[in-house]
């Protein structure tokens, strides 16, 4: 009788505590370890779609260094602390890994214990299910009758029922909606194709760079006929990161795909492609007219001819530029300078008439300037030009759909719950112990309702 008692009195399967192993395993295999590394996952994704990553296609490790310099200045103090974070380049940070990792293992135990529980749960039993020791009461009914009149009470609720004998003792299952155990699995199996988009994101998707002026579009290299136009880029004063732009997305046939602002901490989605500002540049604008008043077409160095204003692009890399005036003859030369007065950047013009080697005309300029040369009119606009960062993953559907099951699934399980009861019965001490457990107080007050009319006095 010892036994039985000591036998009654064990918690169930679902909540014994264990040896370490054990309870690593439970702390595993508990919804708020899951919840936890998968809540700091999706903050580090949404942390590299708003701060600029480190592009793919800048291997040299100086170019990375000034890089990185470059955007945590940008950031002012917060700067340092998020490189080292690793959330310039979120993807092959530590913090990553570990946070992605760590939430796939807890996925995978969720996974295969939230299985093992629907499968008992299809089965009648409810040893599995996650329960609480609630009461214990004394019964004047022998343990087989007494779980037979609860059974016949609990089946008129529409619970599921079914008696099983083990070693002198009487088991009750209980379940009500035992098919609502399938919506956890399915919730598990949708974090899970949220893991392993973003997992594989790395491997299938694809990055480019794009560097505009105001005015400016290019084609969008990450999808067939798309491009991309800068409407407007600037300083724009009273804010922390003061640039700004406004970014329109186009389809293959000239279609509006997605428009919106863009900055440093301002990304714009379009079609599956992410854009955000990764790195500002020194640029100047250029404007010709000829002795006529009308606007002359200017070529630059790469061969696109411009009849709207000529944007030209300068970097470290690339600091020196040239574009010809073909209706006058002209060749113009320019050369930044970065280090001009108060930090700003100059640029030195030269223009050139025809075969001469001697310009006719050269200027120094920081500010908007007019040249004049022979009857032809030059205007030179410094104005900063955005590297824009485009980000296609493929996958995203994927990301979505396993996003669509977490909720749907969650969204049903809060409204068909499943209710699952177990009571265990044993004779010992001249009386027969009834022990419930139950997952909700409401499942708790059926079970109660049941053995109200058998209780002959509470033992606990």
């Amino acid at each position: 009788m010892a036994a039985q008692a000591e036998r009654l009195s064990e918690p169930t399967q679902g909540n014994r505590a264990g040896d370490p192993i054990g309870r690593l395993w439970g702390f595993l295999a508990s919804p708020s370890s899951a919840a936890l590394f998968l809540a700091l996952t999706a903050l580090l994704v949404v942390l590299s779609g708003i701060l600029p990553q480190l592009p793919s296609d800048l291997a040299d490790p100086n170019a990375q260094a000034r890089w990185f310099a470059e955007v945590s200045a940008r950031w002012g103090p917060a700067g340092a602390a998020f490189q080292s974070l690793g959330l310039f380049h979120v993807r092959d940070s530590l913090l990553w890994k570990a946070c992605l990792g760590l939430g796939i293992l807890t996925l995978l135990v969720l996974l295969e214990a939230s299985i093992r529980r629907a499968w008992k749960g299809m089965q009648t039993d409810a040893s599995l299910s996650v329960l609480s020791p609630s009461e214990e009461r004394a019964v004047a009914a022998g343990a087989d009758v007494a779980l037979a009149r609860l059974q016949v009470h609990l089946a008129g609720g529409g619970f599921r029922t079914r008696i099983a004998q083990t070693a002198g003792m009487t088991t009750l299952h209980a379940l009500k909606r035992p098919w609502a155990a399938w919506l956890r699995v399915g919730a598990h199996l949708g974090a899970l194709g949220i893991v392993a988009a973003l997992l594989l994101e790395g491997v299938v998707g694809r990055a480019a760079q794009i560097s505009l002026g105001p005015g400016e579009s290019a084609p969008l290299g990450l999808r067939g006929g798309w491009s991309v136009l800068l409407k407007e880029f600037g300083e724009v004063s009273g804010v922390s990161n003061p640039y700004r732009g406004r970014v329109t997305v186009f389809g293959p046939e000239a279609n509006l795909v997605g428009e919106g602002p863009v900055g440093t901490q301002i990304p714009v989605w379009a079609g599956g492609v992410t854009l955000h500002l990764s790195a500002i540049g020194d640029g100047l604008e250029v404007t010709a007219t000829g002795a006529d008043g009308k606007p002359l077409t200017l070529h630059s160095s790469s061969g696109t001819a411009e009849s709207a204003p000529l944007f030209l692009h300068f970097d470290e890399s690339q600091p020196e530029q040239y574009f010809a005036a073909p209706d006058v003859g002209d060749t113009v030369r320019v050369v930044l300078h970065p280090g001009g007065k108060g930090g700003r950047a100059e640029f030195l013009v030269q223009v050139y008439r025809g075969a001469e080697v001697e310009p006719r005309q050269e200027q120094l300029l920081a500010d908007a300037r007019s040249l004049h040369v022979d009857g032809v009119t030059y205007v030179f606009t410094p104005r900063p030009f955005a590297t824009l960062a485009a980000v296609d993953n493929p996958l995203v559907w994927v990301l979505w759909a396993g996003a669509a099951l977490v909720l749907v699934s969650l969204v049903l399980a809060r409204a068909f719950p499943l209710a699952a009861i177990l009571v265990r019965a044993a004779e010992f001490g001249g009386a027969t112990h009834v022990q419930v457990f139950a997952g909700d107080e409401a499942t708790l007050r059926a079970a109660r309702e049941g053995l109200a009319a058998q209780t002959s006095g509470e033992t606990a």
